[in-house]
């Protein structure tokens, strides 16, 4: 057969595809606007949608109706769109392979019924993918012959899911034909869309039908993604809300003023069985620390015979009413995570120790003789560990901030003595790889909600640094996820750099910028009160500064100019968010490579290329 006629063979395929893509399109649009769908009507129209949505954003990287990809293998995408299209338009198989009751009425789908206001999660995932409801409607408006309603005569979700199953299977399919790299980039797409909505949405339901969407098998199979368990810890915050809720016994009159915590009226009442609850301890079983102090947040001590780590947390006793059950909340939200991607210590509960002092109880890991050692003493030491062990760090911190925001809380407190790693007692730390580590610090953690009481860091000039410039000079800006991306990046360059934040800010501010590579296990001091000053106004354009000789350019140097670039995005966090909420307003469209839509879009962007820099 001649060239010719092999690529006459591959336009008649991708051409009779096209014509088969296009009834698939009829066929999910016709399922999802059924009649008579009963009360499970948004999480099934949702799934139908979704695997619709997953078609064309494949479709459209294919180029099946614009310029065909000729590495595809189109005999087989014209197979699987042929088995698509007949479990989606053969109402008689639909009837006799799923059992489903379903009739063709008389009456014509309209573009109206197509561009109706969604609700619930159906509502939440359109506004975020607009341009599968324009296409849509297009699509119906040039075909040549009306679509006519589909109804249930009698409605059977079970059934249904198993129809959309096997829909998922073939969609399944025609992605297993793309490259690898092709296929984990809309994984990684899919999620990110995902986890935007996890993050709006405040009801439990709509959670438990965003894992059905990521794997409606997950219950069968053990296994839950990243996303998926952003989605559970987002549920488990949603339940200890009302936990709390029901703790403060107060008239709903005064619940504004008292509560930490006020639930959103737009919620429905989680059971409270959906979140294991406060583990209760007790004092007496605690021994081996000493009170707190302004230098020892954090130590060892043993809990009922057991190594523990403690982190203290100290509360006015004016807001002691109000804070102790965020204290038991946050405290029972770290002892239910158990995902790989929240690198986080397991909390037993929480203690009352005195008047204003509660204590975090952390399991140690089961070691024969635990010890900790924060990554601020690791910098003050003269380790050198490889780029890649200091990527592979930066990568597990910057997955458990992502964690954290998509479930809806803050951390307020990332900074380098807040990484912890924990090894045998008289280990040589000098001598190790990173890993495993443990994001700590929770002390004044809470959940990003604007109803939310917000409790103000004491100043320190060593923890200061790692404030967002707009939370210093006495502002009260209200604490957002972009104050904590400021901080992971604060925290990135020290790992990049494997020098601390105090160092390097010290050593631009002289001019010593050079000194970065050759000044390891030496602290400098502040030079006195016009440094620090001086310091405190010039330190967002020291850390930003892109000439020769300033502090990026040296990152590039020491860790390479794609992770200079993640640590630049996390420092002005916001800035392009807000750039590109600016352009949509004046009706600009356009997406540009490394725009973000949206701060969750941004940390999802910064895991993958740290994960991707491993090597």
């Amino acid at each position: 057969m001649s060239g010719f006629d092999v690529a006459a063979g591959v336009v008649g395929v991708v051409s009779l595809s096209v014509t088969i893509f296009q009834g698939c399109i009829q066929g999910f649009v016709l399922l999802s606007t059924a009649q008579n769908f009963g009360r499970d009507a948004d999480i099934v129209r949702c799934m139908i949608e979704w695997e619709q949505y997953r078609l064309c954003e494949w479709a459209e990287k294919v180029g099946l109706e614009t310029k065909p990809n000729r590495k595809i293998n189109w005999s087989l995408v014209s197979q699987h769109l042929h088995q698509l299209k007949a479990i989606l338009t053969d109402v008689n198989k639909i009837k006799k392979d799923y059992e489903l009751r379903i009739e063709v009425t008389d009456d014509d789908l309209k573009l109206e019924d197509i561009a109706a206001t969604r609700k619930g999660l159906q509502g939440r995932l359109a506004m975020l993918k607009p341009k599968l409801q324009n296409q849509t409607a297009q699509r119906l408006h040039k075909s040549s012959t009306p679509w006519k309603r589909l109804r249930w005569a009698a409605f059977d979700k079970e059934r249904l899911q198993i129809l959309i199953q096997d829909v998922k299977y073939f969609n399944d399919r025609l992605y297993d034909l793309l490259e690898n790299s092709d296929r984990e980039f809309f994984k990684q797409a899919l999620e990110a869309l995902l986890r935007n909505v996890i993050s709006q949405t405040e009801s439990s339901s709509d959670l438990d039908s965003i894992k059905m969407l990521l794997s409606p098998d997950i219950s069968k199979e053990g296994l839950e993604s990243a996303v998926s368990a952003a989605a559970t810890l987002k549920q488990r915050r949603l339940a200890l809300d009302f936990t709390e809720y029901d703790t403060n016994r107060t008239s709903r009159s005064n619940i504004a003023s008292t509560m930490s915590h006020r639930p959103y009226p737009s919620r429905g009442r989680i059971p409270i069985n959906n979140s294991r609850g406060p583990r209760k301890l007790h004092l007496a079983s605690l021994s081996g620390f000493s009170p707190p102090s302004a230098e020892k947040r954090r130590e060892l001590a043993v809990y009922e015979g057991q190594r523990v780590l403690l982190e203290w947390k100290t509360i006015k006793k004016a807001d002691e009413s109000k804070l102790k059950h965020r204290v038991e909340a946050l405290a029972t939200l770290l002892g239910n995570i158990t995902h790989p991607s929240f690198h986080s210590l397991k909390c037993k509960g929480s203690l009352k120790v005195s008047s204003g002092e509660f204590a975090y109880i952390f399991e140690a890991p089961p070691l024969q003789s635990v010890d900790f050692c924060s990554l601020l003493q690791l910098l003050r030491m003269e380790c050198r560990p490889s780029l890649s062990d200091r990527v592979s760090l930066g990568a597990a911190l910057a997955e458990t901030v992502l964690q954290l925001h998509t479930s809806g809380w803050l951390h307020k407190g990332i900074r380098s003595d807040n990484v912890i790693f924990c090894r045998e007692k008289d280990h040589n730390w000098k001598a190790d790889n990173l890993c495993p580590v443990y994001l700590g610090g929770y002390e004044y953690a809470r959940a990003d909600n604007p109803l939310d009481i917000t409790e103000a860091p004491s100043s320190q000039k060593e923890t200061d640094i790692y404030r967002h410039p707009e939370l210093t000079g006495g502002s009260h800006n209200s604490y957002k996820k972009q104050y904590d991306l400021y901080a992971l990046g604060c925290v990135l360059l020290e790992i990049g750099l494997w020098c601390s934040l105090q160092n390097i800010l010290l050593l631009a501010l002289r001019r010593k910028t050079e000194d970065f590579r050759v000044r390891h296990g030496l602290q400098l001091e502040f030079g006195g009160q016009v440094e620090v000053a001086e310091l405190s106004e010039k330190r967002r354009m020291l850390v930003t500064d892109i000439r020769d000789g300033a502090i990026i350019k040296e990152l590039e140097f020491m860790a390479g100019k794609k992770y200079a670039s993640v640590v630049m995005a996390c420092l002005t966090a916001g800035d392009e968010v807000q750039s590109n909420n600016e352009k949509e307003e004046e009706g600009d469209s356009g997406e540009e490579e490394g725009d973000f839509a949206t701060l969750l879009d941004l940390q999802e962007w910064v895991v993958m290329e740290l994960k991707s820099s491993i090597v």
